[in-house]
């Protein structure tokens, strides 16, 4: 392929960046990204299908990432759903969707591998194939287009996804999908056609297809434990979990009936105590990150949990880093855990109830004594936590179900009366998923649903408990696209074609158009898939083997319908439920008395006694796909930023620390700079401060350059010390005075037309003149919107969209009042300003 058939998205999709929202989605060049040179290698992309912020929390993209690119003759390259603002230009360009780190078409992958984490993303599987100019059809296919695969927990009923893709895979990833990829390389690189490709996929007994009629066996990775320290792209933007995350339990063992996950994931795998610190170290000092979650099905279940908090916090609490359990049962919440985890700062409070009731709750094989949840929070009040928030669900078949709203609400009023704290509730309808002991049962229909829902937020309309409930449409669309079969398929493909998509988003979700087309469809939905199923009915997965057999989930079926508890999977094992077999069975860890020392960490021996904090100010440029990245985005960078490069950054004190990091004035999206700054407090060793001083900070600047994302550069850092006594304190932003901008143009006479317009609508103390290759403007701060650069391009064009793809703006100079100099109200010229480094020269040492 050539180069110049890739797209560079801050080049040749400029003008479009400047009109889609959150831009930052679609360049790329994030710190850990892997950029290969393309000749000779095996072309993969890996898609999760939603946007930007959502894929990149998804802890497969990144799995599947790091193990593919860990292939010498494999490029693995990230692409996400495009929103709908994105897709209608590209649409509009006849410009294909593209890869993130090389820019690749889609459509000149060799393999697209999308990763299905919920249901509700079907159409958008479809934006992406259409968006990338991939047909939708497998069968409409031939040779040159990828070949597109399918994996992930939410297509373990692949039937509605047969039409769409050349194959399934079931399971696990890591057991054998990075070998199936390579034999796919091999056969490609020896000149094997598209179709003896896809026969050679068809061959893996974890692949499904539609013609397939033996079972489809799920792939599960025995080897689950070792640390994940492959490189990470740390996002640009903030995403949905923008924080580390380490896996430190596949598999969860208590065995919820209605949780397809505990029956996907099943046989709980506890990863070694040392793997975790391993990972964390890496997450911590290589990314940057200061909030760590540990993540499972079920945390509090790991075997030594505790232990594990509290090694933790004694590494890393005086750096800032806090820790997370997102997922906590009520038995596995004590005192001594409470308190490990909120010692940085604390996190909120969650408790999944899902049903109130003893008897409803061991239908669902799930115990949460209210008592012990009162308990509970009452200890955590007393310790400082100010809010609690709680999940439950409607629906589930737990026997008379008529009164349920009113269990919930009651079961709220006595916790609250109970504990004196605000609640948030967040109530779900029940989903009957395939491969579950409820897989028989039935759904809430759209109506009964919103006539409970609307009862228990009536219930709940003022006072300290704030009720949310999931939309009433999306649950039955999200059973309709769970347990249908091929038919589902062709539904999926309508929506898409009459503009259904993002289906997962509130705002986004087309429901009178999927009514429709249910209503249209000829066959009856709600009965066919919403109502409850025979035990001896053939249901469309029927040919997918998870492991956990048929018989099992009968047995817990009517366990359910006795109210009787199963007791937690565990070793030995005595449940027979199908999984543990031949090589496998349930891992459990040993803990060591003490885990291994951080690595290359600057934590490791730190003489704190002789640090001391110092002050620096840093000049710094963003260009390129950096000017793509709002400010907030670009706090954010610099701090993992620092924190990668390993210099300690000082705190500020409080219930949430923040780092003393601070910047000047804001650089609008979109327009470059070669004259940003930031002002940054660190701790350094005396020594090495004399060192770094001696140096000019030449060290510490390399040091932050070879962390940084693309074209983002450090130019210079000075220390700055404190005023003179009497003299108070004065920050980045307070002593901006102004900026300098230069603005070029193709065509000339739109740069004198931009001149004109400028030169009549300055205020007095701002000036445009004409340069060699374009305009120099300089823009005194008013404190009003005549001292803001949008303001301008707005009167210009009518619209901002329509001033970047006839103009390109960066922006040479950002400067400082005089610091005696309190600022005229309408601004000062810029005879009368200063640059920064000359601001605080009167305070170096």
């Amino acid at each position: 392929m050539k180069p110049s058939d890739l797209i560079i998205p801050e080049k040749d999709l400029r003008g479009i960046l400047h009109q889609v929202l959150q831009p930052g989605r679609y360049v790329g060049g994030e710190y850990g990204m892997i950029r290969k040179e393309l000749a000779g290698l095996y072309r993969v992309g890996i898609c999760f299908p939603d946007l930007y912020e959502i894929g990149m929390s998804n802890n497969a993209v990144k799995i599947l990432y790091g193990s593919l690119n860990a292939l010498e003759h494999v490029a693995c390259e990230r692409v996400f759903a495009p929103a709908p603002d994105f897709e209608e230009e590209l649409l509009v360009h006849s410009i294909p969707l593209f890869t993130l780190e090389n820019g690749i078409p889609l459509n000149r992958l060799d393999l697209l591998g999308i990763s299905i984490g919920y249901e509700l993303s079907a159409t958008t599987i479809l934006h992406v194939l259409h968006a990338g100019g991939v047909a939708l059809h497998s069968k409409e296919r031939r040779e040159g287009d990828p070949i597109v695969i399918a994996g992930g927990p939410a297509v373990t009923n692949p039937a509605p996804f047969g039409a769409f893709f050349d194959g399934v895979f079931i399971g696990e990833a890591e057991s054998v999908f990075s070998s199936l990829v390579s034999r796919l390389a091999d056969a490609k690189s020896q000149g094997a056609d598209r179709d003896s490709l896809i026969s050679l996929l068809r061959t893996s007994k974890h692949i499904w297809y539609p013609e397939k009629s033996e079972m489809t066996i799920r792939a599960s990775w025995q080897g689950f434990g070792p640390a994940s320290l492959g490189p990470v792209p740390v996002p640009n933007i903030k995403v949905v979990q923008d924080h580390g995350v380490v896996e430190i339990m596949r598999g969860c063992p208590n065995g919820c009936r209605f949780c397809h996950a505990g029956y996907f994931y099943r046989q709980k795998r506890e990863k070694p105590l040392d793997h975790i610190l391993e990972e964390v170290e890496f997450l911590v000092r290589c990314a940057g990150y200061r909030e760590i979650t540990l993540s499972s099905l079920s945390s509090g279940d790991y075997s030594h949990i505790h232990q594990l908090i509290t090694l933790l916090n004694q590494r890393y609490a005086s750096d800032g880093v806090s820790f997370s359990l997102p997922s906590l049962k009520v038995n596995s919440f004590t005192l001594p855990l409470l308190q490990e985890i909120s010692k940085v700062r604390k996190s909120g409070l969650t408790f999944a109830i899902e049903v109130p009731g003893d008897s409803a709750q061991k239908t669902i094989n799930k115990s949460v004594p209210i008592e012990q949840v009162i308990d509970i929070l009452r200890t955590a009040k007393q310790a400082g936590w100010r809010l609690a928030k709680f999940y439950f669900m409607i629906g589930l078949p737990v026997g008379n179900t008529e009164n349920e709203v009113d269990h919930i609400g009651d079961y709220i009023e006595e916790i609250q009366q109970s504990v004196r704290m605000p609640i948030n509730v967040n109530v779900g309808t029940f989903i009957p998923k395939p491969h579950t002991p409820f897989q028989w049962s039935r759904q809430l229909h759209e109506e009964e649903a919103s006539e409970k829902l609307q009862r228990l937020k009536g219930r709940f309309r003022r006072g300290p408990v704030k009720l949310n409930y999931h939309d009433p449409f999306i649950s039955p669309l999200e059973g309709v696209l769970s347990r249908g079969d091929a038919r589902v398929g062709a539904l999926i493909e309508q929506a898409f074609k009459r503009g259904a998509g993002l289906d997962a988003w509130e705002e986004h979700v087309k429901r009178d158009l999927w009514r429709e087309l249910f209503a249209n469809s000829g066959w009856n939905i709600a009965k066919e898939i919403l109502e409850e199923k025979r035990l001896d009915e053939s249901l469309p997965w029927d040919t997918i083997d998870l492991g956990v057999g048929k018989g099992f989930l009968k047995r817990e079926k009517k366990r359910a319908e006795e109210a009787v508890l199963t007791s937690i999977c565990s070793v030995p094992c005595d449940h027979n439920c199908g999984i543990c077999v031949s090589d496998v069975s349930i891992v459990e860890t040993e803990a060591p008395v003490r885990g291994p020392e951080p690595q290359n960490s600057s934590m490791k021996d730190r003489p704190i006694e002789n640090e001391s904090q110092l002050t620096l100010l840093c000049r710094f440029s963003k260009t390129g796909k950096a000017s793509f990245l709002s400010h907030i985005n670009t706090m954010t960078i610099f701090e993992r930023s620092f924190q990668r490069a390993q210099i300690r950054l000082a705190f500020s004190q409080g219930f949430n620390p923040k780092p003393k990091l601070t910047f000047a004035n804001p650089l609008m999206l979109g327009v470059e700079s070669n004259a940003e700054y930031l002002m940054v407090n660190i701790l350094l060793e005396n020594d090495d401060k004399k060192q770094e001083r001696e140096k000019g900070f030449q060290g510490l600047v390399k040091k932050l350059n070879n962390v940084l994302p693309d074209d983002f550069a450090i130019s210079m850092c000075s220390e700055v010390c404190a005023p003179p006594a009497g003299e108070k304190k004065v920050s980045l932003m307070a002593a901006y005075g102004g900026s300098v901008y230069t603005i070029t143009a193709e065509q000339k006479d739109r740069l004198n037309l931009l001149y004109a317009y400028l030169k009549k609508s300055l205020p007095a103390d701002s000036s445009v003149n004409h340069e060699k290759d374009g305009l120099r403007l300089y823009l005194a701060d008013t404190g009003r919107k005549d001292g803001n650069l949008r303001y301008y391009m707005e009167g210009f064009s009518q619209e901002t969209k329509n001033f970047f793809p006839e103009f390109t703006v960066t922006r040479t100079a950002t400067l400082a009042r005089k610091r005696n100099d309190k600022g005229r109200g309408g601004g000062s010229p810029e005879p009368e300003l200063i640059s920064y480094e000359q601001f605080f020269s009167a305070f170096t040492p």
